[in-house]
């Protein structure tokens, strides 16, 4: 089973197939219809109307006291605070059974760039944007190499 996870930084949106299962980050891209939405942001979740969202919300238990007017569609996640949106939503994907998951906007993964779709929302800390991505891509690694059975396909943006 394939599905796809669409971060928070720079991606072709024309390259992403929407016919398979998908998952946003921090609220963004809604309008792709996605099965859920990961969040690790309350930043984030401020910005939005939660009356306007039906997809299921993917949150650790840091934010579960948000004011979500459909409960039975928030999704608490354990998660350590090291965590973002997108590991969130990648190990959200695995409990669900999928193998092979599309990771789009997760920039860090190739290089040190923390910037976002959620800078035009508030401003984000940057003095420790290094210490952070070591961090994520530790997490990642973890992960990659405690789910052989599945494939994680990072997509770097290519800017034209």
């Amino acid at each position: 089973m394939e599905a796809n996870v669409l971060g928070n930084g720079k991606f072709d949106r024309n390259g992403v197939d929407l016919s398979i299962p998908t998952i946003t980050c921090n609220f963004l891209n809604l309008d792709l219809n996605p099965i859920a939405t990961a969040t690790w942001d309350y930043k984030a979740i401020s910005k939005v109307n939660l009356n306007e969202v039906t997809t299921k919300i993917l949150a650790p238990r840091l934010i579960q006291d948000i004011d979500y007017p459909n409960k039975d569609l928030l999704v608490i996640v354990q998660a350590s605070t090291v965590r973002n949106s997108g590991q969130l939503a990648a190990e959200y994907l695995i409990q669900q059974g999928y193998t092979r998951i599309n990771l789009y906007g997760i920039t860090s993964r190739f290089k040190c760039d923390l910037s976002s779709e959620s800078d035009k929302y508030y401003p984000k800390r940057t003095d420790n944007a290094v210490t952070r991505i070591d961090k994520w891509n530790k997490v990642w690694d973890e992960m990659i190499n405690s789910n052989t059975h599945v494939e994680f396909n990072f997509v770097e943006h290519n800017q034209a």
